[in-house]
């Protein structure tokens, strides 16, 4: 063995890569694993880049769309100060105060009216001043309630400086508002008579912030110039309100998209400002949002390269079992053969010398098998006769049921369970009438039709936990476990009911039921037979086509007897007998009429 074998040897034990089996598994995942990873890595990066480059294309689209749509809201708003400065009354009326005279006073008036009748029907504007050539305010649409603007812009505003001047909060309400002015000129001179200045809400161009929003979320606000945030798509992302401290955020430059941290958690941001108005329009989209899908892919990636390891995986080592499994299975059948079990089968797979010799080996126990199987089925085929021969032991063979001799042995084994649970069963003992003069009358064949439409009545009127079993004769024995006396009435009107559809070749047939119930009627087998016969005499003797339910004690008559209707025998049957009841020998005797041959 070369040096080069022996290192190569060692480091396969210390790998515990001695078997064919490990090394092939070994191989099969390395071989998936390496291109796997490397492949997964690259696109990763790429994706991070392509979404990157998204999401600064969506940051960049959502603010400077509602920076444009801010921009014309206040464009609107400067047209309709516009409607205002070109009226007749407000032009005719400040150039009266500019001369003065007796008509000063009235201009006055009839300015504060027109702003007091205006104003209402401008819902952006709060206040709506009108300012005489030096910038002092003249009339207004809400007196008293404003503070007017600032007297350095109005004057500006006089001067020629027209549009919004710089957005502030107002203390009262914490809401953002801007002042805007539009000059008053002289219709014939084109000479400045004053101004019209408004004082702008900015509640609607706040609505307008929800209206562009990134494909993956965020939310949009409007900043003032140095940072404070005054109107956000989402509530919770602004702090306004009166006496409320404002919230800052840094403003990236145009064009720009940073990264910092707001409220706890990194965010991606976009700023583009209101041209001209002082105010800007901040995106935020965090950055857990953001990267959501690239996060969504990289898990998905980590589960397809570890099931692909499970795959191959897997693959690897049924292959390795397929070429190491044929020999174990040899070694193991030659030993199991050498220790007297020649019931051993290889398989033979594929081809080549470790086929041909298991091959030559399956021959050698083949014939022992063979006699062995032979043995099985002849086991198996008296085990069915066997079988059959119990089953035909315990049936009577014209109406299918059990025979006497079983429905005893059940009669005995409910008893116990009776007496073992404290749960009441009941008894009926079923009697076709009639069925001598049937007999004789139609022949024994169509009697026999008779017994077994009787039999399959009861089995189909009772339950599945019942045993119905021929007693004798035209006589049936029924056992109802768990069954009360209201409930034995109700299986014996079920059973009659049943039998009176069946239509035979002599016409119908009826059938009489005595019922007992263990143990209010005896407390042992055979008395509950009794009983159950004795009741079974007062309905034969009563007119036949009923059913009985045996007495409680000898003085007492049957509780019901049920002609066609199966009325029940009385609520005391249907209860747990004390233990006066549980020492009565046995139901009512037999009347002293002997019961018909049918």
């Amino acid at each position: 063995m070369s040096p080069w074998e022996g290192r190569m040897a060692r480091l396969l034990s210390a790998l515990r890569l001695e078997s064919i089996k490990n090394k092939i598994v070994t191989l099969a995942v390395a071989a998936t694993l390496i291109p796997t990873v490397t492949t997964a890595v690259v696109s990763y990066a790429q994706n991070t880049r392509s979404l990157a480059d998204q999401l600064d294309h969506e940051l960049q689209r959502a603010v400077s769309q509602t920076a444009l749509e801010l921009d014309l809201w206040l464009q609107q708003q400067l047209v309709e100060l516009a409607g205002l400065e070109t009226s007749y009354v407000v032009s005719e009326n400040l150039a009266k105060l500019r001369d003065g005279g007796p008509g000063r006073y009235q201009a006055l008036s009839r300015l504060e009216e027109y702003v007091s009748a205006v104003g209402p029907r401008l819902p952006d504007f709060s206040e709506v001043l009108i300012l005489d050539s030096e910038g002092l305010p003249v009339a207004s649409s809400t007196p008293g309630a404003s503070s007017g603007p600032a007297e350095a812009w109005a004057r500006s505003v006089v001067g020629g400086v027209e549009g919004f001047g710089e957005p502030f909060i107002d203390p009262g309400s914490g809401a953002v508002a801007a002042y805007a002015g539009r000059l008053v000129r002289s219709p014939s001179r084109s000479e400045v008579l004053g101004a019209v200045v408004a004082r702008v809400r900015f509640q609607d161009a706040r609505r307008l912030l929800g209206e562009h929003l990134p494909t993956h979320g965020g939310r949009v606000m409007l900043v003032l110039g140095d940072g404070r945030v005054v109107g956000s798509s989402d509530p919770a992302g602004e702090s306004t309100g009166s006496g409320a401290e404002q919230r800052s955020v840094p403003l990236p430059g145009p064009g720009q998209v940073v990264e910092y941290v707001d409220g706890g958690q990194k965010v991606l941001a976009a700023s583009a400002s209101v041209e001209g108005r002082h105010m800007s329009v901040l995106v935020e989209l965090p950055r857990n949002q953001a990267y959501a899908p690239l996060h969504q892919l990289r898990n998905l990636t980590f589960a397809l390269v570890a099931l692909l390891l499970v795959v191959i995986g897997s693959v690897a080592y049924f292959l390795g079992q397929a070429i190491v499994r044929p020999l174990a299975r040899l070694t193991s059948g030659a030993s199991e053969v050498a220790a007297g079990d020649f019931s051993v089968d290889l398989p033979t797979i594929g081809g080549g010398e470790v086929n041909d010799l298991t091959e030559v080996f399956n021959d050698m126990v083949r014939h022992l098998r063979d006699g062995r199987r032979a043995l099985d089925e002849a086991h198996e085929e008296l085990m069915e006769r066997n079988a059959e021969l119990e089953r035909l032991s315990i049936t009577d063979g014209l109406t299918d049921l059990i025979n006497r001799r079983r429905g005893m042995e059940i009669l005995h084994e409910e008893v116990r369970r009776s007496d073992r649970y404290d749960i009441p069963m009941s008894l009926l003992m079923v009697d076709v009438d009639h069925f001598k003069r049937y007999n004789d009358t139609h022949g024994h064949l169509e009697g026999d039709m008779v017994l077994r439409g009787v039999s399959k009545a009861i089995k189909q009127a009772t339950r599945g936990v019942d045993t119905a079993s021929r007693f004798g004769g035209e006589e049936f024995m029924v056992l109802l476990p768990e069954c009360d006396a209201d409930g034995a009435m109700e299986a014996a009107r079920r059973m009659r009911e049943r039998l009176a559809r069946e239509v035979f070749r002599g016409g119908h047939v009826t059938m009489s039921v005595g019922a007992a119930v263990y143990p209010l009627h005896a407390d042992h087998p055979e008395g509950l037979i009794a009983a159950a016969d004795a009741a079974l005499y007062q309905a034969k003797d009563g007119g036949r086509d009923r059913a009985v339910l045996a007495a409680v004690d000898r003085g007492a008559s049957p509780d019901g007897q049920d002609p066609i209707g199966s009325q029940a025998g009385g609520k005391a049957a249907g209860k747990k007998p004390s233990a006066g009841h549980r020492s009565v020998k046995k139901a009512a005797k037999k009347p002293k009429a002997s019961k018909t041959a049918d």
